[in-house]
C-alpha cells in the first residue's frame, strides 16, 4: 500500500514535470529584443501601463536623447573610470559614498522641480481661476467645464517647453556623470 502511494506521487509529479516542460515558453534571442521593443513602443494598452503615456513619451524621448548625442559613452567611461576611483578589494569610503547619495538624491528632487515648473506654474495659476470662477457663478459646472480646458492648456505648455526640458535633461545627465571619469 506504501510502495503504491509512492509510486502515484512520483507518477503525478512525473506528469507536471512534463507539463511544465511541454508549456515553457523558450523565445529565442530576436524574440526577446523584439518584446522589449514592442515594450518601448508602447503597444499594450493603457489600462496595462504602470505609468502614463505622457511619462512614456518623455522617457522614450529621453532614452533616444541620450543615445543621439553619445551620452552613453559618458556613462560606460564612468564604469569604467569607477574601477580607478574605487579600487577593486579595497574598502570603500562609506563616508564619501553616503554623501554622494545624499547629494544625488537632493539634485534629482531638484531637478525634477526645475523640469515640472511650467506645469505646476500654470496649474497653479488655472486652479486659482477656476476656484475664482467657481465662486462667483456658483451654478457653472467647474469640474465639466475645467478639465477639458486643462488638459489643451497642459498639452500646449508641454508642445512649448519640451525642448528646452529636454536640453537641461541632458545638461544635468552629463555633469551628474562627469564626477564618476578622470579628467
Amino acid at each position: 500500500m506504501r510502495q503504491n502511494s509512492q509510486t502515484r506521487q512520483t507518477g503525478a509529479a512525473k506528469a507536471i514535470k512534463d507539463i511544465r516542460r511541454a508549456t515553457r515558453k523558450q523565445d529565442s534571442a530576436e524574440e526577446k529584443i523584439r518584446i522589449v521593443l514592442d515594450g518601448l513602443r508602447g503597444e499594450e494598452t493603457i489600462a496595462e501601463q504602470q505609468s502614463s503615456t505622457v511619462a512614456s513619451f518623455l522617457l522614450i524621448m529621453a532614452t533616444v536623447l541620450i543615445f543621439t548625442a553619445d551620452m552613453h559613452h559618458v556613462m560606460l567611461r564612468a564604469i569604467g573610470d569607477s574601477y580607478t576611483l574605487m579600487e577593486p578589494g579595497a574598502s570603500l569610503p562609506m563616508g564619501d559614498m553616503v554623501n554622494i547619495i545624499g547629494r544625488r538624491v537632493a539634485d534629482s528632487f531638484a531637478l525634477g522641480l526645475r523640469l515640472s515648473a511650467p506645469f505646476v506654474i500654470v496649474g497653479l495659476t488655472y486652479y486659482i481661476g477656476l476656484g475664482l470662477l467657481g465662486r462667483l457663478m456658483p451654478q457653472l459646472q467647474v469640474f465639466f467645464f475645467g478639465l477639458p480646458v486643462q488638459i489643451g492648456l497642459q498639452i500646449w505648455v508641454l508642445s512649448i517647453t519640451i525642448s528646452g526640458i529636454m536640453l537641461v535633461f541632458l545638461q544635468e545627465f552629463e555633469e551628474a556623470y562627469q564626477g564618476f571619469t578622470l579628467p
